[in-house]
């Protein structure tokens, strides 16, 4: 049987919200010894503010990877969202799929910013991008702001 780890900074920010015994502070995970039986099949959900590289949210993904723990997001999806051109280059294989929405009027304005929880956002039509982002750049909780560049779709 899995167990669910959900590491944020205060359990009072949460509790309210979400009341459940899966909730862990940060610095309590930390803490915790190792338990080589139940870590591998340990899920952790790192809902950390900090997760720039030295940052408290940062060393809990390295740690739950160091136990073989299965963590989102991972160190590595952490190190390319803090590099913009890894980042550019995730979204390039997008540009198809930001000009079937741009044609199809999902796309307002100039510039927009989307809000993903677990690759789905609230705004109608645009489900298929929350996922793609999802899948290249999966963290549970993501804002992505796009800017439309003269000469292309994004």
């Amino acid at each position: 049987m899995s167990l669910l780890r959900i590491v944020v900074d205060r359990i009072s920010d949460w509790r309210p919200y979400f009341p459940t015994d899966d909730l862990i502070t940060a610095g309590d995970y930390l803490a915790q010894a190792p338990n080589p039986q139940q870590d591998s099949a340990t899920h952790v959900i790192n809902l950390c503010g900090g997760l720039e590289y030295l940052e408290t949210g940062y060393y809990v993904s390295l740690l739950a990877q160091a136990r073989g723990q299965r963590v989102l997001p991972t160190v590595e999806t952490l190190n390319q969202l803090s590099r913009k051109a890894l980042v550019d280059l995730q979204l390039e294989s997008l540009a198809p799929l930001m000009d079937e929405l741009s044609r199809r009027g999902a796309l307002q304005g100039d510039a927009f910013q989307l809000r993903l929880m677990f690759g789905e956002c609230l705004q109608p039509g645009l489900s298929k991008l929350a996922r793609r982002l999802f899948d290249r750049l999966p963290c549970p909780l993501l804002e992505a702001r796009f800017q439309h560049r003269q000469g292309s779709g994004a």
